[in-house]
């Protein structure tokens, strides 16, 4: 998947792994980690993603910037049955995301966690 962002959003998420280690897709995976574990969270991602509308050609001019994105299995089933159970689309549920994340410092430490939790047990599966 390539979500799309607006430029500050993608230099935002780039900016993060010279700040803190945690590059932009490890974040995106983290962030949707907490979206499905979190109520609060998910429940004003939906909000935002619900109020993201418009035509592709529309949202290609307001989200010209792309970062593309692997997800695990279980992320990707959240992220459609979220799609089809609530009528949000993915990218719009990772760019609403991003939005909570810049606007919340609490969220962000959270996020840092989640990454780093994330990046010991695929280095573990690894060896």
């Amino acid at each position: 998947m390539t979500p799309d962002f607006t430029p500050d959003q993608r230099d935002a998420l780039i900016a993060g792994r010279a700040r803190d280690g945690v590059a932009a897709q490890q974040r995106l995976r983290a962030l949707i980690r907490l979206w499905q574990d979190e109520p609060e969270l998910k429940s004003a991602a939906r909000e935002l993603a619900l109020a993201d509308t418009g035509s592709i050609d529309t949202r290609k001019l307001r989200y010209p910037a792309r970062i593309p994105l692997v997800l695990e299995d279980g992320d990707h089933d959240a992220l459609m049955a979220a799609k089809y159970g609530e009528g949000t689309e993915a990218a719009a549920v990772i760019r609403a995301l991003v939005s909570i994340w810049l606007s919340d410092s609490g969220l962000e430490q959270r996020v840092l966690q989640v990454a780093r939790e994330q990046r010991a047990a695929h280095s573990r599966r690894q060896h």
